[in-house]
């Protein structure tokens, strides 16, 4: 039963992990949408500032303000509702503003920042939630996160497929089918978060009555096992022992040894007498040193050193991804054969990778613990920028088949790297956690260390996205 209460629990998390970044891809991916209404505005770079900033800011005060002490489920909730009202409010501004006017895009880019402050509020607590348990749950909402892209993707080349046309009617009515069922996901991901968090905590409790019965069951074996050989110890015993000065007493009647026997009360077993007195002038033991202190809860400077390596790495591998994703392959490329269908194609072509990639270190050979390792990787990526420079330089309306490929190609590998690079990173920093508190003696505290673990984590890449979304401004120079 336990195992299947496991499943259940992995999936839920697995579709709250997709319900998390669904809005934002929601918004980046309907690009064709966006840029037709507002062709002059750069749509993928201003979402990308907007989302990543105010998630930004949000996470900010979360661990500035220390509002892990509110619960985790409260600020799941909180979030998933601000990306319900974000999503469903977008067909109503494009319904509301047949001509598109500067105040429908800044009500546009409002509904965005309400979805960069909601993934602030949930993304840590969904993961600071999990950190405690196995590392599978982790990474059920990473694969959710990353498959929430090639869903959206691939739900996007539906809903256009089944409006087909370029004008604006067209790309309303898809638009429309689009974040419509966008918001009935969210919607069933807010209704189902309370059931993902009770079937965790009801597969912990059962594993640990599984548990507790193997280890009585041992301890009755042991202890009947040595209940036997005592009994077998004390009848050779008492058949070798020598008698004491008591027994002699008993057996021979002799009352003087039985008075002596009396008057001495420390009797040696072998049946000679020991001086009361020079045991009276044996040192006294020590007395207990006086108790340490009490400590609440782990420093938060102390759990951040703990991941400091980690935090840096996962939020240079997104700022990579980010200058590149989605601004340059919505608006530095083209094709004139794929026309509006070609940056709808690489974003899904991304998203694929990124799938593939957080799938990898489900491999353990593929899943690396040396922070040398990691370093090596993250460091190997920045040979993007100069490999898309060239793609760049190569794009025009004419581009050859060739060099279109070559973008398929390396738009798959930078989503494949950023998704392994990513998973991994955010797999491995809870054992070092732990570890660090086990050293400091704060193992009491695991549980909410862990949770701002993770949300320093989730900062750092939420930094590197920042970084990656403003860097993206470069490729316009």
């Amino acid at each position: 039963m336990s195992a299947s209460v496991e499943h259940l629990a992995t999936a839920l998390h697995a579709c709250l992990g997709v319900a998390l970044l669904l809005p934002w891809n929601s918004f980046i991916t309907a690009v064709d949408y966006f840029a037709a209404r507002y062709p002059n505005a750069h749509i993928d770079r201003l979402f990308g500032v907007c989302y990543t900033y105010s998630t930004l800011v949000t996470l900010l005060v979360n661990v500035t303000c220390g509002l892990e002490k509110y619960a985790a489920g409260r600020r799941i909730a909180a979030g998933f509702s601000m990306f319900l009202v974000a999503v469903v409010l977008v067909p109503v501004i494009g319904a509301a503003a047949k001509q598109p006017t500067s105040g429908s895009l800044v009500a546009v880019l409002a509904c965005v920042i309400l979805t960069g402050v909601g993934d602030g509020l949930a993304q840590g607590a969904l993961f600071g939630s999990v950190a405690g348990f196995h590392p599978r749950h982790s990474q059920a909402i990473i694969w959710g996160m990353s498959f929430s892209g090639l869903f959206v993707s691939v739900l996007r080349i539906a809903t256009k497929a089944a409006s087909p046309g370029d004008d604006p009617a067209a790309l309303e009515q898809s638009a429309t089918m689009y974040f419509a069922i966008s918001a009935l996901w969210v919607f069933l991901c807010l209704l189902a978060r309370p059931l993902a968090a009770s079937s965790l905590r009801l597969y912990e409790k059962l594993a640990k009555v599984q548990q507790a019965g193997v280890v009585s069951e041992m301890e009755l074996t042991h202890s009947t096992s040595l209940s036997s050989t005592a009994s077998s110890s004390s009848f050779e015993e008492s058949r070798t022992r020598r008698p004491s000065t008591s027994d002699k007493a008993r057996l021979l009647g002799d009352g003087s040894l039985a008075s002596e026997a009396h008057s001495n009360p420390v009797a040696d077993t072998e049946g000679g007498d020991v001086d009361a007195a020079a045991l009276a002038r044996l040192p006294s033991p020590p007395s207990s040193s006086p108790p340490p202190l009490p400590v609440t809860r782990a420093p938060r400077r102390a759990v951040f050193g703990f991941v400091s390596h980690r935090a840096f790495l996962v939020g240079m591998c997104y700022a990579v991804s980010l200058a590149i994703f989605p601004g340059f392959l919505a608006e530095n490329v083209a094709s004139k054969s794929l026309g509006d269908w070609y940056p709808i194609l690489l974003i899904t072509t991304f998203n694929a990778g990124d799938v593939v990639g957080k799938a990898l270190p489900a491999v353990p050979c593929l899943l690396p613990t040396r922070t040398r390792t990691y370093m090596m990787l993250s460091w190997s990526r920045l040979i993007f920028f100069p490999l898309y420079y060239l793609i760049g330089r190569a794009s025009s309306e004419n581009t050859p088949p060739s060099v279109v490929a070559a973008t398929f190609v390396l738009t798959f590998l930078l989503g494949m790297t950023s998704g392994h690079l990513g998973a991994a990173l955010m797999m491995t920093y809870a054992p070092l956690v732990t570890i660090g508190l086990a050293r400091n003696g704060w193992s009491s505290f695991e549980s909410s260390a862990l949770e701002v673990a993770g949300m320093i984590m989730a900062l750092s890449l939420v930094c590197g996205l920042a970084v990656g979304t403003s860097a993206a401004y470069l490729w316009l120079l």
